[in-house]
């Protein structure tokens, strides 16, 4: 029977996996302010255009735009919503898309998804307002940005990282696998407390691969026995793929446990393996639907979110 816990937020004290605990949304208490910097687009009575563009870097399952569209539409938002996906981690299709936005006049607010690497180029590129869904919280930004929702998700790390320690894993015998291409990839190794960092899921020329997921979780060294799986957008898209190569080599000679970043691997095809498996992070639809009602909420007042990112509860569950 699976164990489920919220975690909370501060590695000073552990996740338990012996209580119960609902998911929710913990929209902190915000209300827009005035930005300190000029901002190139919309005044207080909100922002002009008639429609919302979603940017992402990966192709959205339907529950995960649904939760967007739902979170806008119940915060009484009423604007279009279009979706342009699967641009990828290149910088070049990310600017172009962005300036192509630009020119837009229809497009009120555009709302970044997939990696931070899309609000780093929007937060450069964009004359557009834009909020963002992030792994992480950047550490600065431009006029444009209006706030978003984090994920928090390689701060969660140490988190993880106790919570393996209480199933028997000691902190060296638990390795992190990358996404080299991710944005994030050399600030979470550097925050990485555990043992040996392997990135992966990339060809012979550094491009995302899937089919390179079976060779390279294959790779870590024998006294690994526990892996994380990194928060990253790229590894979330081909999660089937993921988890089939992490069940195979659960089942082979390793034994190796796996920690995935998210609830939604759990619903995958395949499954994770029973007993070699846990679930330590969000479902994805709450942090869309929760970045659904931010873009209400910027559209309606034409201000920055404050505080600038909300945040939603963890969860975990031993499989």
């Amino acid at each position: 029977m699976a164990r489920k816990s919220k975690a909370k937020k501060t590695s000073s004290k552990k996740s338990s996996s012996k209580k119960s605990s609902k998911k929710a949304v913990k929209a902190k208490k915000h209300s827009p302010k005035k930005s300190g910097k000029r901002r190139k687009r919309g005044k207080m009575t909100g922002l002009s255009g008639n429609r919302i563009v979603v940017v992402s870097t990966i192709t959205l399952p339907p529950a995960l735009k649904t939760a967007f569209k739902g979170g806008y539409a119940d915060s009484g938002g009423s604007l279009t919503i279009d979706f342009v996906e699967g641009l990828g981690y290149g910088r070049p299709a990310l600017r172009q898309e962005f300036q192509t936005l630009n020119g837009d006049t229809s497009v009120a607010l555009v709302v970044t998804v997939g990696g931070l690497i899309g609000f780093k180029v929007a937060d450069n590129q964009s004359t557009k307002p834009f909020i963002s869904l992030v792994g992480g919280k950047p550490d600065s930004h431009g006029g444009s940005f209006l706030g978003g929702v984090s994920l928090q998700s390689f701060l969660m790390n140490a988190l993880r990282l106790e919570h393996l320690d209480e199933l028997g894993f000691r902190k060296n015998e638990v390795g992190l696998f990358q996404n080299p291409n991710s944005d994030m990839a050399d600030k979470e190794k550097r925050r990485w407390k555990g043992g040996e960092v392997r990135r992966g899921g990339v060809d012979t020329n550094g491009n995302n691969d899937p089919n390179a997921f079976a060779n390279d979780l294959t790779l870590f060294a024998s006294g690994i026995k526990a892996i994380v799986i990194s928060a990253d957008p790229f590894f979330q898209g081909a999660k089937d793929r993921l988890v089939a190569a992490a069940n195979a080599v659960a089942a082979g000679p390793s034994g190796k446990y796996f920690c995935y970043p998210l609830q939604d691997y759990g619903a995958d095809n395949p499954a994770p393996t029973p007993g070699k498996s846990t679930l330590h992070g969000p479902a994805l639809t709450a942090p869309y639907r929760l970045l659904g009602v931010c873009a209400s909420l910027v559209i309606n007042s034409g201000a920055p979110l404050n505080p600038p990112f909300l945040m939603v509860d963890d969860e975990v569950n031993d499989l």
